[in-house]
């Protein structure tokens, strides 16, 4: 089979899924925990304590869904006499199953699906290791939530719970001191805010 026929083929198959798929766009927040309590999501929401901001994307195919959602944390961390600003990163891959469908006004939905989580120095010039994170895991998630469509705004609220690969208890971490001379700091993973569940809020556009 030629180049040719082969790109008409993928061409046919992109408008054919096109005619029932839905694009979709958007942004959430969502915090991380270990437990969950209401009152105190609600409080964290609220003021932005300990909060992921970031876009996601997904095609929805009916009742099933296919998603991307990066989500990011910037804040300020002190080791001892030295203070670093620091960046959490959330890559995740998911599937979603929408039981009445992904555009119905009232959406219900489970979830599933994997990601890459990381904590680095958020400026490069601070970072004595660039090409590596400070702490990194991937992992599987499960999950679900609902959802509401209005024309073409939809806005939902979800949880995931989070099976992470590394589930060590420290790590050794290179930094500079305010000598400019490299040293290792061993870091408690329990001080790490990316935790077992994702609580997230977000609205997207139906495109």
């Amino acid at each position: 089979m030629n180049k040719k026929l082969l790109a008409v083929l993928a061409l046919v198959a992109v408008i054919g899924t096109g005619a029932f798929a839905q694009l979709a766009i958007g942004a959430s927040r969502a915090i991380y925990s270990d437990t969950f309590d209401a009152q105190t999501t609600v409080d964290r929401f609220q003021s932005g304590q300990g909060i992921f901001w970031g876009p996601f994307i997904e095609l929805g195919l009916h009742k099933l869904a296919l998603g991307f959602s990066a989500n990011f944390s910037v804040y300020n961390e002190d080791w001892g006499p030295t203070s670093y600003k620091m960046m959490d990163m959330d890559y995740a891959l998911y599937v979603q199953g929408h039981p009445l469908g992904y555009k119905y006004w009232i959406d219900p939905f489970v979830e599933a699906g994997g990601g890459y989580m990381a904590k680095d120095y958020a400026n490069s010039n601070e970072d004595p290791d660039p090409d590596n994170p400070i702490l990194k895991t991937g992992y599987f998630q499960l999950g679900g939530g609902l959802g509401f469509n209005l024309g073409a705004l939809g806005i939902f609220a979800k949880v995931d719970y989070v099976f992470p690969s590394n589930t060590a208890s420290t790590a050794d971490v290179k930094y500079y001191d305010a000598s400019g001379v490299q040293q290792i700091y061993t870091y408690d993973l329990a001080q790490y805010p990316i935790r077992r569940m994702k609580f997230l809020i977000g609205a997207k556009i139906l495109l």
